[in-house]
């Protein structure tokens, strides 16, 4: 079964601010840390 996107835009900024950084989750991962970034923002600007 495949993730939603939102679950793994949420996983993203957790990481992120768990680590401080875009690159550090991205190492652990098969994705970029544009794409990272581009998670954390959906849920930010989700948030508003």
């Amino acid at each position: 079964m495949k993730t939603p996107a939102h679950l793994n835009a949420l996983r993203a900024f957790e990481v992120t601010a768990r680590l401080g950084s875009f690159t550090a989750p991205a190492d652990g991962s098969t994705v970029t840390p544009d794409a990272i970034g581009q998670d954390t923002f959906i849920i930010c600007a989700d948030s508003t």
